[in-house]
């Protein structure tokens, strides 16, 4: 498992995009439906090994995708800093979203910049198959449950902010 984890880091930190997508790009408000959607199929450099980014476009906040998990399964296991990235990609392990028994690991990030805004969500199972890769039926479901999610975030009670900033703050 240490050298899956490593493996998954090294696929993060190297990761090249292909243009395989599913949805549209074409935004003009920031202020998402989150009925938009891109599957970006990401290939690790020397390997054939590839991995599914979920992205929701158009959102007012890259945190979104962090603050739905923390409110629908609690604190992060661990967060995943990138070099030069003030904010951590959080991961989740052992996650069962579709309450069916399946566990997944979860990895949520987003990004905030003049030029876009997003969030993004990848899960792989406990032997570190893709469950977002359009060849799987079930991945289907998996999107459906992160866009009900995010769609029915808790925009007033969630703490959040509080604790993610907390932590943020910390490693500074």
């Amino acid at each position: 498992m240490k050298y899956f984890t490593l493996f998954l880091i090294f696929i993060l930190l190297g990761c090249i995009a292909t243009d395989k997508t599913v949805g549209t790009n074409n935004c003009k408000r920031t202020s998402s439906d989150y009925e938009r959607f891109k599957v970006i199929v990401h290939t690790a450099p020397d390997s054939d090994k590839q991995y599914s980014e979920l992205r929701f476009e158009c959102t007012s906040s890259s945190f979104f995708s962090k603050q739905v998990i923390y409110d629908a399964h609690g604190i992060w296991d661990r967060a995943l800093y990138q070099d030069g990235d003030a904010h951590p990609i959080l991961i989740w392990d052992n996650i069962d979203v579709l309450n069916n028994g399946t566990l997944i690991k979860i990895y949520a990030g987003g990004h905030e910049s003049r030029e876009d805004i997003y969030v993004s969500l990848m899960a792989f199972d406990t032997l570190g198959k893709d469950v977002l890769a359009e060849t799987l039926p079930e991945s289907k479901l998996y999107k459906e449950q992160f866009r009900t999610l995010l769609k029915n975030r808790n925009q007033k009670d969630s703490d959040f902010f509080d604790i993610y900033w907390n932590e943020v703050n910390s490693k500074k």
